[in-house]
């Protein structure tokens, strides 16, 4: 009877590392932010530096299109600061 129970139990064993070696993993979850920069008549900004800055640092930079359009995507969840990056005065 021994024997049964000690079986039972490693069938038990490997039927659980099974089922967690197969479980799916968490995919990390990537999101975006997009827009349009316009001046304040109303005319689309173009060619402009969009950055954002996380909450814990991480930055990422595009581009305005012609349309004043901007996407930056595959960001990771958080708190982001989104900025205008000004060229330098000459």
């Amino acid at each position: 009877m021994k024997s049964f129970h000690k079986s039972w139990v490693l069938a038990a064993i490997l039927v659980a590392a099974l089922a967690s070696a197969l479980a799916p993993r968490a995919a990390a979850q990537a999101g975006s932010i997009s827009g349009t920069i316009m001046d304040v008549n109303g005319n689309p900004w173009a060619e402009v530096t969009i950055r954002a800055v996380s909450d814990q640092g991480a930055k990422q930079e595009g581009k305005t299109d012609s349309g004043g359009k901007f996407s930056l995507p595959n960001m990771r969840s958080g708190v982001y600061s989104v900025f205008i990056v000004f060229p330098p005065a000459e």
